[in-house]
């Protein structure tokens, strides 16, 4: 199993995803790429900040 995507029982057998995650009670003072980017390796290793975002 060395190439990836493998299928088992016509499944897809994934080891890794990309999520979108929230933080709705985050106080706005801590909206800045620097926190956001402390926070987020709780969950897993992030990806990318939505710059959209930041422009709050």
């Amino acid at each position: 199993m060395t190439r990836a995507p493998w299928m088992i029982f016509d499944h897809y057998l994934m080891d890794k995803t990309i999520i979108w995650v929230r933080f709705p009670r985050l106080g706005l003072m801590y909206y800045n790429e620097s926190v956001l980017l402390t926070i987020a390796p709780t969950i897993g290793r992030p990806i990318k900040v939505d710059l959209n975002m930041l422009n709050i």
